[in-house]
């Protein structure tokens, strides 16, 4: 069974083979996925750990609510992402499923460009099989460091209609 706990906490339930409730577990979002500012035509994001199938089944669908929030947040005006990879394994099929999906809420609210920051080639490979799979590999320029990025960002906030 699964729900959300106040304080961004997904909770399961697991049952013994009688049905009784024997343990239970939480999942902090926040452990895996932020938002760190939303402003002035960037989202900052940072994504971490590993996302296991286990995982990404408990925090799936709420990542990809705050997402599609924050992307909304802009109202259609363009926009720019910064997203930092720096504590992120490698993904799993299904967790690169959702990251393409994420990718696909981009392009659809006038996403103009992900700058990443992705030091490990591992994770690098992961994302960019998840950015083919949403046929968006042409808007995203991949740093090693997160000053690279914020150079990065400025000039293309510049560049904004």
């Amino acid at each position: 069974m699964l729900g959300i706990v106040e304080g961004g906490i997904i909770g399961t339930k697991f049952a013994d083979s009688e049905g009784e409730a024997e343990m239970s577990s939480s999942i902090d979002i926040s452990d895996y996925y932020n938002i760190v500012s939303i402003d002035d035509h960037v989202i900052h994001d940072e994504l971490k750990g590993f996302w296991s199938d286990q995982i990404i089944d408990e925090i799936g669908p709420e990542f990809l609510k705050l997402w599609e929030d924050a992307v909304k947040s802009f109202n259609g005006r363009p926009f720019i992402t910064l997203t930092d990879w720096s504590d992120c394994s490698v993904m799993t099929d299904k967790a690169k499923e959702y990251l393409a999906k994420a990718m696909t809420i981009f392009k659809q609210h006038n996403g103009r460009n992900v700058v990443e920051v992705v030091p490990k080639t591992t994770t690098r490979l992961s994302i960019e099989a998840a950015a083919r799979n949403a046929g968006a590999p042409t808007f995203r320029t991949v740093v090693t460091s997160l000053s690279e990025a914020l150079d990065l960002v400025k000039k293309l906030k510049d560049e904004l209609p």
